[in-house]
């Protein structure tokens, strides 16, 4: 039965954006295709990112341009046609030098006014920088609150963080692949409050080799960002890459936007796959439809079934807890005085110094204590037991396995649409991924996401203005770049202080460590005793720094390319009286203050911290820890 066209349609053009006002700053010039700090806040975000920023420009600049409806990373389409929820508004470089300040914030005002008008919510952020003195803040601060608006200062952060600048690192003042994460990592805490949109459409292309499909899964967004790298953002970037580490004086090019592409029906190349994550108005519980339509192309179509086995299965033994071996082994036969268990005759399958796990079992509910006779085997003729209950293998998969496989969608009428039984199945609450694999070259010029279906999405917002700990430091050493300063630290074999390839250094900071899965540093923090729990942040200031390249050199040899992605894992454990809690974080090529939420649980007055990286090594300059 032909369907009716009752649906909605999610495509490029209705998707929620955030876009960005600025000037070179933003525009980027100086980073590797795709790694803009406007592309890195993208990887990782739910909502489309469209660039309008421009090199020289200014607030009236950009204005005037948002009223003639000019084009700058698409020859078409410009801001009335990208039509963004958010407007970020990041620039005053160029501003301040044509005006004072009072005509740069009446400039503001007026973009603001046009962006509110055209539909937009504003976002007012600091740049990385205070060259015109401390009272622009406050200009800002005050224009926020006169329009409602979100400010966003990351000048604090970067003050603690940017150190000395690398030259090679830097075109004069703009910032290349390496240092503009100064802007995306402290944009991000803030553009990460913001709540969940209402409707996005995000593309990606794989980073290495297709091989199958089963090695394309994934959950979070840091997961699809390890496999895959997004389609372009507009933005400028290196002429030659083998310059990443040499940007000084560097050739740029334009990129253009790929969804401004396709939002304009232009093709957008891809090679064996191609990765749509659409954000839907609706969740499971209340989509009807959901179809995918990519025109006239015939590729294979999967989605990822939470469902779907094989996945691991428990065995499920009845456990019966005792107080010491008493010689038994694996196959003994017992049976049980509790009337429950009547006439059954209970095989050890395992057994510890705390309990024997045994089959069948019965499913039956009790805990009552009671005695095991034996039938036959090696261990005590009687042995008595506690409590008895549910038990569980310990050959069950350690870590966590892996949610779901992907299953094929039947390709109808040119749609290929997810059957009703399927889409609970598919959906990641409201988030569905639709994984396009056609062998060689192919390119989609058309990606519209159909549904039908019920609006009950829940929405939430931080604010965007995080708080900060303010409490007491609670480590008696936080640096590690001395010998001397390492003392207070145990610190396991390889770790030594140095000072890094670039000598950049945060803050207050000599010398660096590098940490690793084997080489974890740690420290023992005794703090008072209290009758109720209390919130901590521990801050990590850290930075993944694979090897300075020299564009005279193998290009193959670089770590830093197009396709890679440059961040590592670090780790942080908790441990408290002896069991472990881990957290993990991303760090990328700058230093970063990486902060970790946590608590010190009531009548407790002792925690273990431990840092470490879990992929590759991850520079470590300071460690913080301080009540909420």
């Amino acid at each position: 039965m032909e369907r009716k066209a009752k649906y909605q349609v999610l495509n490029v053009g209705n998707a929620d954006k955030i876009g960005f006002i600025g000037d070179s700053y933003t525009e980027s010039h100086f980073s590797v295709e795709g790694k803009a700090y406007i592309c890195k806040l993208s990887l990782f975000s739910d909502y489309n990112y469209e660039n309008f920023a421009k090199s020289g420009d200014t607030y009236r600049g950009n204005l005037d341009r948002m009223r003639k409806n000019m084009p700058i990373y698409h020859d078409q389409l410009s801001w009335c046609d990208i039509k963004p929820k958010y407007g970020f508004f990041v620039s005053y470089t160029n501003d301040l030098k044509y005006m004072d300040e009072e005509q740069y914030l009446n400039d503001l005002r007026a973009t603001i006014e046009t962006v509110k008008g055209l539909g937009a919510i504003p976002i007012i952020a600091t740049e990385y920088h205070t060259n015109f003195g401390p009272g622009l803040q406050i200009g800002l601060k005050q224009i926020a609150h006169e329009y409602g608006c979100e400010f966003i200062d990351i000048i604090d952060q970067v003050r603690e963080t940017r150190g000395t600048d690398y030259v090679p690192f830097w075109s004069g003042t703009h910032p290349g692949t390496r240092s503009n994460h100064l802007l995306s990592d402290n944009f991000e805490v803030y553009l990460n409050q913001l709540p969940r949109p209402r409707q996005s459409l995000k593309l990606f292309r794989l980073r290495e080799e297709f091989t199958n499909v089963e090695a394309l899964i994934f959950n979070t967004n840091e997961e699809r960002a390890k496999l895959f790298k997004e389609i372009n953002v507009g933005h400028s970037c290196l002429v030659d890459e083998k310059r990443v580490d040499d940007v000084t004086a560097a050739e740029h090019d334009p990129v253009i936007s790929e969804y401004l592409k396709l939002q304009n029906g232009e093709a957008v190349n891809f090679k064996d796959v191609a990765l749509i994550s659409a954000i839907l108005p609706s969740t499971s519980l209340g989509l009807e439809y959901v179809a995918l339509d990519l025109g006239e192309v015939n590729a294979d179509v999967y989605v990822k079934d939470i469902m779907k086995a094989p996945y691991p299965t428990p065995t499920f033994y009845q456990r019966f807890d005792i107080e010491s071996r008493y010689g038994v082994e694996v196959g003994d036969t017992y049976t049980s005085d509790n009337p429950h268990f009547k006439d059954v005759i209970f095989t050890v399958k395992e057994v510890t110094d705390e309990a024997i796990l045994a089959l069948p079992y019965p499913r039956i509910a009790t805990n009552i204590p009671g005695k095991l006779t034996k039938i036959n085997g090696k261990g005590a003729d009687t042995i008595p037991y506690p409590y008895t209950a549910i038990g569980f293998s310990n050959d069950y998969p350690k870590g966590k396995a892996q949610v779901g496989h992907y299953v094929k969608l039947e390709r109808k009428d040119g749609k290929y649409i997810l059957p009703k039984t399927l889409i609970s199945q598919a959906m990641d609450y409201d988030k569905v991924h639709f994984l396009v694999v056609k062998e060689g070259e192919f390119s989609l010029n058309q990606v519209n996401i159909e549904w039908d279906g019920v609006e009950n999405k829940v929405y939430t917002s931080k604010g965007l203005n995080r708080r900060k700990a303010r409490g007491n430091e609670l480590m008696p050493y936080n640096l590690v770049g001395t010998e001397e300063e390492l003392k207070g630290w145990h610190i396991e074999e390889g770790i030594a202080p140095y000072v890094p390839a670039d000598q950049c250094l945060p803050q207050g900071c000599s010398g660096c460590i590098d940490v690793m899965e084997d080489q974890k540093l740690s420290q023992i923090v005794n703090y008072s005793m209290s009758q109720e729990t209390r919130e901590v942040e521990i801050e990590i200031i850290a930075r993944y720094f694979p090897e300075i390249f020299n564009p005279e050199e193998d290009y193959s040899k670089c770590k830093i390319t197009k396709d890679s992605y440059d961040y590592a894992e670090l780790c942080l454990d908790m441990v408290y009286n002896g069991r472990t809690y881990t957290q993990r974080r991303r760090v990328g090529l700058h230093w970063k203050k990486v902060t970790f939420e946590a608590i010190l649980p009531a009548l407790t007055d002792q925690v273990e911290v431990k840092v470490y990286s879990k992929d590759y090594p991850v520079q470590v300059v300071k460690v913080s820890m301080k009540e909420v």
